[in-house]
């Protein structure tokens, strides 16, 4: 190969070099910057899901717990023998006092519940979520409802029968709210942790390609 050959080839190695370098450099930016906007994306959808759960949740563990102290007071000043319970009349009247209290704040809080779930049936990506917070929404709504004439039959002295009744239905209702409670944490804590873990894989395929 003569000196003139061996420069131009050399010129042209020399060419491609920086070239080739600046392309390859340019292919693995756009894809970091790919899978950044992914990681974003995901961690955004994470988080409005989460927020979404935890309102709901939060919610309706508030209205069950004013609906169980009614519970606990009306079971109280019911279980009382007539004798004990013509004593203590103030006592009585107390319990009455505060399950109605405590049932009027089930019902205010019980409000927003329907606006809630609907906004943790918009971040469910798949029907197992709506449907357990949907059959939580119902069973809360039943012991609210039963938790509610149980203390109006109370009230009522000669409504003997429905006293029974009502408070039946109560303490089974509440039962059944804390076990929908249960399946529907259940299916929030799949959905959050498969994202958290669709999230940590990007991150690490983030960290691979801006090696």
């Amino acid at each position: 190969m003569d000196a003139s050959l061996a420069a131009v080839l050399g010129a042209v190695v020399g060419a491609i070099g920086p070239s080739t370098t600046a392309a390859v450099s340019g292919v693995l930016g756009r894809r970091s910057s790919l899978v950044q906007m992914k990681v974003d994306y995901t961690k955004m959808v994470y988080d409005h899901r989460r927020e979404a759960y935890q309102q709901f949740a939060t919610r309706v563990q508030s209205v069950h717990a004013f609906l169980g102290n009614a519970q606990e007071n009306l079971v109280f000043a019911g279980d009382l023998e007539a004798p004990v319970r013509d004593n203590q009349m103030e006592g009585v009247g107390k319990c009455f006092a505060e399950a109605e209290t405590s049932t009027e704040s089930a019902i205010l809080q019980s409000k927003t519940i329907r606006e809630l779930y609907a906004d943790v049936s918009i971040q469910s990506p798949d029907q197992s979520l709506t449907l357990a917070a949907n059959a939580l929404v119902i069973a809360l709504d039943a012991e609210l409802e039963h938790t509610r004439r149980w203390l109006v039959s109370e009230l009522e002295i000669d409504d003997w029968a429905g006293q029974s009744e009502y408070r039946k239905r109560a303490l089974e209702a509440h039962r059944l709210v804390s076990e929908r409670f249960l399946d529907f944490s259940r299916a929030a804590s799949n959905i959050l942790g498969s994202d958290g873990t669709e999230i940590a894989s990007d991150r690490r395929r983030l960290r691979f390609w801006r090696r």
